[in-house]
């Protein structure tokens, strides 16, 4: 996430964060006799294909290929697909990045499908993830589904125009190959579902678990993620691709903060709203040593049928409870009904941001 994206991402977040009633058949008395529970808020930042504005593009503009048509982009947007389109001679490399300095946990899926022409023009196509270009230098990884499978590469810091402009054969050459996994039907579409912090990924194809929780290498090269196509060198009208499609990055965000009783400003507290607590100490900090219940298990949530999310502006979210979690997806959000007299507006998060869990960690 940009340094301004995540200012405005952050206030807004903060402006959000209030107190919230529990409905449900909650045991006072055991709730009352614990400690205020410390908990974790999570809050996701997604982006999709359509969110152009969130890109650094790195394409070949206007390029003069040796055997094929002059293009004017080779990165092109189809509705919610970005088919990135390949070169006659040289092994160029297109890709799209996100630049972001957070470690934030990420999660990052996507549709890939490789054309049906054969693989001598073609490297592979996948995503960077914990990347950036700092001062004309490309660092950070690489999962790439090519003809023998999918790699897992790790760029170690190379002049981007070099990277791009056919320097290197393959992606690995410019850093180092950690892994291969093998992939069924490489020509079928794909779909890819990424999990990601600043140590470890985990990775799905399908369903199926290809990578689980590799331990990356430790680097410092940023957080920044995208798409990424690698052409083989060749000497021919071939022109091979890759397509995207749904698209979907999510950020997460997460806070700790704690849970405190508070005053029934609202006068809601009765037989079916049994307790009232704000959310206060949004950058609480655990304890060494500090146990934090799992949040379905604390006496306070473990019989709640539902939650009631209250804002600063006389707003609320109405978040119905399923298998005893937060089923934000389904939750209603109501305006100014608690109090006609409260000057309530609508809170408005930057795109694609939604609070998606409160729990412990």
């Amino acid at each position: 996430m940009n340094s301004g994206l995540k200012s405005k991402f952050t206030a807004a977040v903060l402006s959000l964060i209030a107190s919230f009633s529990l409905i449900g058949a909650v045991d006072a008395h055991a709730a009352a006799a614990d400690e205020s529970p410390i908990l974790y808020l999570e809050v996701s930042n997604t982006l999709t294909a359509q969110d152009t504005f969130a890109w650094t593009e790195y394409d070949h503009y206007n390029y003069t290929d040796r055997y094929l048509p002059t293009l004017d982009k080779h990165i092109v947007y189809e509705g919610d697909n970005i088919k990135m389109l390949g070169y006659g001679y040289a092994p160029l490399k297109d890709f799209l990045l996100v630049e972001d300095n957070d470690d934030s946990r990420k999660v990052l899926s996507f549709d890939i499908q490789r054309d049906r022409t054969d693989w001598h023009s073609m490297e592979g196509g996948g995503f960077l993830f914990n990347a950036s270009v700092k001062n004309d230098t490309l660092s950070g990884f690489c999962i790439l589904l090519t003809q023998s499978g999918l790699k897992l590469i790790d760029i170690t810091g190379v002049n981007v125009n070099s990277f791009r402009n056919g320097s290197y054969a393959y992606v690995q050459n410019a850093g180092r190959l950690l892994a291969t996994y093998p992939v069924n039907n490489v020509y079928a579409e794909h779909h890819i579902k990424i999990e990601i912090n600043s140590s470890e990924i985990s990775l799905w194809d399908d369903d199926k678990l290809l990578i689980d929780r590799y331990e990356l290498p430790e680097r410092d090269y940023g957080y920044g993620y995208g798409p990424i196509t690698s052409h083989a060198s060749h000497a021919c009208r071939q022109q091979s691709y890759f397509t995207f499609s749904n698209i979907v990055m999510e950020t997460v965000t997460g806070y700790y903060i704690k849970l405190e009783p508070s005053e029934d400003i609202w006068g809601l507290t009765n037989d079916y709203w049994t307790e009232t607590f704000t959310l206060t100490s949004v950058d609480y900090t655990p304890a060494e040593g500090e146990t934090i219940a799992e949040f379905s298990d604390y006496p306070m949530f473990k019989d709640a049928r539902d939650m009631v999310l209250f804002y600063p502006d006389g707003s609320f979210d109405h978040i119905p409870w399923v298998d005893g979690k937060a089923d934000y997806e389904n939750a209603e959000r109501y305006i100014n009904i608690i109090d006609s007299n409260v000057n309530a507006g609508t809170i408005k998060l930057e795109h694609g941001e939604q609070i998606i869990g409160a729990y412990a960690e």
